[in-house]
């Protein structure tokens, strides 16, 4: 969608292979590791002003925090399981938001008005359907970093 909308650069960590080849040969975004080093290149030093958390990882958030610009603002997009323990101090003192995005404000109303121009692309990220006997194998591929696709759509 960021990609779609012209912001540049949009900037992605993957950790696996075909999942970061698959995002980076549908969008105009650079697949980058999650560290000081890499992120300073890509960014030519600029400062990080804004990050999309999507995995849902309370590891994944803390890195964030660590990488962000003071005044920076992190959307948490991604799920989160059990409990998390992030460095509060280090939002306050460096002034960082988090914003929770969920589709309770009405912003969907606003992607599904794009998903016309952006069906083909999307239907590149899809796997074709599956039945409920090929979930338990779909979901060895994805943890063993197999998974053709970003999503699975399950048919009865």
């Amino acid at each position: 969608m960021l990609d779609h909308l012209g912001f540049a650069p949009v900037l992605f960590a993957e950790r696996q292979l075909i999942r970061r080849q698959l995002v980076a040969g549908v969008t105009n975004a650079v697949p980058v590791e999650l560290g000081a080093n890499a992120l300073g290149a890509a960014l030519g030093d600029r400062p990080l002003r804004h990050a999309v958390e999507a995995t849902g990882s309370t590891a994944v958030l803390d890195q964030l925090l660590g990488l962000v610009a003071g005044g920076a603002r992190i959307a948490m997009v991604g799920i989160f399981h059990g409990k998390s323990e992030i460095s509060a101090n280090a939002i306050v003192e460096r002034e960082i938001e988090l914003r929770g995005c969920s589709v309770f404000a009405d912003e969907q109303a606003r992607a599904v008005e794009l998903l016309p121009g952006l069906a083909p692309k999307l239907a590149r990220l899809v796997s074709p359907p599956i039945g409920l006997d090929s979930v338990p194998a779909a979901y060895r591929d994805l943890i063993e970093g197999r998974a053709p696709a970003l999503k699975t759509i399950i048919r009865p």
